[in-house]
């Protein structure tokens, strides 16, 4: 049965539903003294459009695994928003958090509806945790990472195309592989997202000089610089607000995008890659 939702939720409403959400979590974190930071995209918009980059939309966050761990447990809103995660909903997909407009729905099309039933409008929040400083043994590291990210990527997605003839056979015997044996009772959406929450957090609390977002692999050991990049916290313009930024954003910056990350990329690349439409219950 097809599921039902309200109003469709446009790119502008989208981005100021989403800012509505930043500035709550800026203000609890403030009054909490928990440490954030914008990170990704978010930072790279602020620092060259001073907001969303014009062909994105969504806002990423992230977080001191200390100050992401009492968020996630303390957070509370008088508006209408939730932190959700994997450990308070079993079909949660992501080994980070999110916190969502609870008025709205997020249907991503590559998630089963299970997974994408506990989504809405929202913001991602990632923690931030010790990488080995060895950069073969980060390396390493992130191979292992990618590997559980992929494990739980058959977990949670939904049957479909891959880029290439290969990679969708590849991609279904691995989902149909998870079906089977969670229809067994052998495995679950959770031990697949927490197996890769559990390897994020392979060092936590043990300092190795290098820090980075663990939690995915999206940009691998790119997501990985001495811990002091991280450290340093200053006021950055987003949509007509301040909120916290990097003190270092350059040398973080030009590590994920490349030296030149304050150019426009070609008119071809100024497109979304997010696979997803909001809707109001």
């Amino acid at each position: 049965m097809k599921e039902r939702y309200g109003a469709p939720i446009l790119t502008d409403e989208l981005k100021q539903l989403e800012l509505a959400i930043l500035l709550d979590i800026a203000s609890f974190c403030e009054r909490e003294q928990i440490a954030y930071s914008l990170c990704g995209g978010t930072l790279l918009g602020a620092l060259r459009h001073k907001g969303f980059i014009p062909w994105d939309d969504d806002i990423d966050i992230m977080m001191p695994r200390p100050d992401f761990e009492r968020f996630v447990r303390t957070y509370r809103s008088d508006g209408p928003y939730k932190v959700v995660s994997a450990r308070t909903e079993a079909d949660f997909p992501f080994p980070y958090a999110v916190v969502n407009d609870t008025r709205t729905v997020k249907v991503e099309h590559k998630l089963r509806t299970k997974c994408t039933r506990l989504l809405g409008v929202n913001i991602d929040v990632f923690p931030l945790d010790p990488v080995p400083g060895d950069l073969a043994d980060a390396k390493k590291y992130y191979d292992d990472i990618k590997r559980l990210w992929n494990r739980r990527e058959s977990a949670v997605k939904r049957f479909g195309k891959g880029v290439s003839v290969v990679s969708t056979v590849i991609r279904n015997i691995a989902i149909a592989g998870f079906r089977l044996m969670e229809a067994l009772h052998l495995t679950s959406v959770n031990k697949a997202v927490r197996a890769s929450d559990s390897i994020a957090r392979r060092y936590e609390g043990t300092p190795q000089g290098r820090v980075g977002i663990t939690s995915i692999s999206h940009y691998g050991i790119r997501d990985c610089n001495p811990a002091e990049i991280y450290a340093g916290r200053v006021p950055v313009e987003f949509e007509g607000h301040l909120f916290k930024g990097l003190q270092h954003a350059d040398e973080y910056l030009a590590r994920l995008y490349g030296e030149d990350y304050m150019m426009l990329p070609p008119e071809e690349k100024r497109v979304t890659h997010h696979t997803s439409d909001c809707y109001w219950k």
